[in-house]
């Protein structure tokens, strides 16, 4: 919880076997957080979450991030579920994720109750030369958009090359 500008350079992260965290977790209201280039690597314990809003209202900027996942199908590289206030995330052009169980999670309880509410762009926002990537894990999903409230945020994939299917 962070009511004024946090900046972050070069960040690498790389996690464990322990069952449930997060790479990096944001909670409640941020006002302002920018990273540089970050790198986040997922370990051998069930249910991880690359980089996890779920619950949070974030204005977030990244640099290019890469998220590598184990190709646990609990994983999720980046969870969006259940943020509050249509919050700017933006991930630099360049950017990917790879073999997570699910590549961007939109609502993880299926339902509208848990919607991801962000204005969120994952790349450039343009699809004139594909330049990031999301890749499931075999057997998952790139993008889970099951009770995504479709009146709430924006959601611009634009920019990205997906291998692999979504979840719609």
């Amino acid at each position: 919880n962070n009511a004024g500008a946090v900046t972050f350079g070069t960040t690498s992260v790389t996690m464990g076997s322990t069952v449930g965290p997060a790479g990096i977790n944001f909670a409640l209201t941020n006002a302002d957080v920018t990273f540089g280039t970050t790198n986040v690597t997922m370990g051998s314990g069930a249910n991880q979450t690359g980089i996890d809003f779920s619950g949070s209202s974030t204005t977030a900027d990244f640099g290019v991030t890469t998220i590598t996942g184990t190709g646990d199908l609990t994983s999720r590289g980046i969870d969006l579920s259940s943020t509050t206030g249509n919050k700017t995330i933006t991930f630099l052009q360049g950017s990917s994720i790879s073999n997570a169980g699910v590549g961007v999670e939109l609502s993880s309880g299926g339902t509208t109750a848990t919607s991801a509410n962000a204005n969120f762009t994952f790349g450039d926002g343009d699809a004139t030369v594909l330049q990031s990537s999301i890749t499931a894990a075999s057997g998952g999903y790139t993008v889970d958009t099951i009770g995504l409230d479709p009146t709430l945020g924006n959601y611009d994939f634009d920019d990205v090359a997906f291998t692999g299917s979504a979840n719609l």
